[in-house]
């Protein structure tokens, strides 16, 4: 769906919201997608999303849950 939205509208922005935590199939996504960023579904993830979505609008790298930046 993310390749159609992504032909369809290019300038669109996408930030995936899923359970998925594989470092090597998030980065897939913005490596071959082109995602604007990556959040983990958890209980408290309200401010996390506000924050990726002020992210990808200022166009900032590295949009992903908090506890994704320590994985290897």
């Amino acid at each position: 769906m993310i390749a159609e939205v992504k032909k369809q509208c290019p300038n669109t922005k996408i930030i995936v919201f899923s359970i998925e935590d594989r470092a090597r199939r998030i980065k897939l996504l913005f490596d071959e997608l082109d995602i604007n960023g990556y959040l983990i579904k958890r209980r408290n993830t309200i401010y996390d999303l506000k924050l990726a979505i002020q992210r990808a609008y200022n166009n900032e790298l590295e949009n992903v849950s908090p506890e994704l930046l320590h994985l290897p």
